[in-house]
């Protein structure tokens, strides 16, 4: 957990992403909401497949209202698509039927996240509240690295007004990596990353990879740190392990989209695509970003063109970008292609979806 990032998901896949960005579900997701157990929420929003864990969660909620875990499910989904108020609700709803660690934890974490949408005194009432969650949680399961990376987080963002510590965090962190050397491992290549010690941040992602090579979190975190710095070979490395450890989810797909679309390796490119649809065939993501990077490159803009089409033939996964951007880029798009009433077209189609969208308020303006 991030004191202050919104973070896209229960479970942490991926969550070392810095920068992110990422219709109706098709027969596979159906069937999957036909069959699927109350213990199979946490997998779902482990995995960032929010669209199928909302789905169950509205029918349980339906069913019985006072579902606490389907409440807690539907907190996350609301943090996920920016309502931090309701996942507020959702969870302290959740916590008052049946109060458990990762609720508190993730409670937390919304909190942060709520902080930082307020004035400054809003926020110190938030903010407060932060460390009082990580607390309870660790009093109900002791070694839950969630509640951890939450007070550690906490501890070294806050201010001391504010019960800011950071020998408390660092004392934290040292019980962390006694039971969990992934996780703690890569907070250290956090800090290392945020004091500008790219060095060290490979040095501790690696050691988390040692800890556990199947750790899907560790793998996104080194493969994400070698695309920032254009390291394509290794990257590539990285995402293809992330496909290994597992097929159904988008992160790998993603990376390997944007690298491939940098590196302008079209047969690699389309592979990948096609393979990602057919093992996450609801979310498009891998389409958009592939779009993006072509577009800001100026490479291949048809190419382009195509992939944000495909991306707004569907409903987006919670989280990811919404099809009014999708709109905005294609009209980008273009622009560039010479085609200038398609591009004032799409963007207003953006606006209407989005009225707030001001990059695209601004090329509108610019081309008018």
């Amino acid at each position: 957990m991030r004191f202050g990032t919104q973070h896209k998901g229960r479970g942490k896949s991926g969550s070392a992403v810095v920068a992110r960005s990422l219709a109706a579900l098709l027969c596979f997701c159906a069937s999957a909401i036909v069959t699927t157990s109350a213990q199979d929420l946490q997998p779902l929003l482990d995995a960032g497949h929010y669209k199928r864990a909302k789905a169950i969660v509205d029918d349980r909620l339906k069913k019985n209202p006072k579902d606490a875990d389907a409440l807690f499910a539907s907190g996350v989904i609301k943090e996920t698509q920016g309502d931090m108020d309701g996942a507020i609700a959702a969870i302290e709803q959740a916590i008052t039927l049946q109060p458990k660690a990762i609720y508190h934890s993730q409670l937390g974490e919304v909190y942060g996240n709520k902080a930082q949408k307020v004035s400054m005194f809003s926020a110190l009432k938030f903010a407060h509240n932060i460390p009082d969650e990580g607390e309870k949680a660790l009093q109900l399961d002791p070694k839950l690295s969630d509640a951890y990376e939450l007070l550690i987080q906490y501890y070294l963002q806050a201010p001391g007004i504010a019960g800011g510590d950071k020998d408390k965090a660092y004392a934290l962190l040292d019980k962390l990596f006694q039971f969990d050397g992934v996780r703690a491992n890569m907070i250290r290549g956090q800090l290392a990353l945020k004091d500008n010690q790219p060095d060290r941040a490979e040095s501790y992602y690696r050691n988390a990879l040692r800890a556990d090579e199947n750790s899907y979190m560790a793998q996104t975190a080194l493969a994400n740190f070698e695309l920032s710095r254009k390291k394509y070979a290794p990257a590539d490395t990285g995402a293809r392990e992330m496909l290994r450890i597992d097929r159904g989810r988008v992160t790998g797909y993603i990376f390997l989209a944007v690298s491939y679309a940098t590196q302008e390796r079209w047969q690699d490119l389309d592979a990948t695509l096609g393979d990602a649809e057919k093992n996450v065939a609801d979310d498009f993501t891998p389409y958009y970003q592939a779009g993006r990077i072509l577009y800001t490159n100026g490479k291949d803009l048809p190419r382009a063109e195509r992939y944000f089409k495909k991306y707004l033939t569907q409903d987006p996964e919670i989280g990811m970008p919404a099809l009014a951007h999708a709109h905005w880029r294609l009209g980008l798009v273009y622009e560039k292609e010479g085609r200038k009433p398609e591009a004032i077209q799409e963007l207003q189609t953006a606006l209407n979806m989005k009225p707030d969208l001001e990059e695209a308020k601004k090329d509108l303006k610019r081309l008018k």
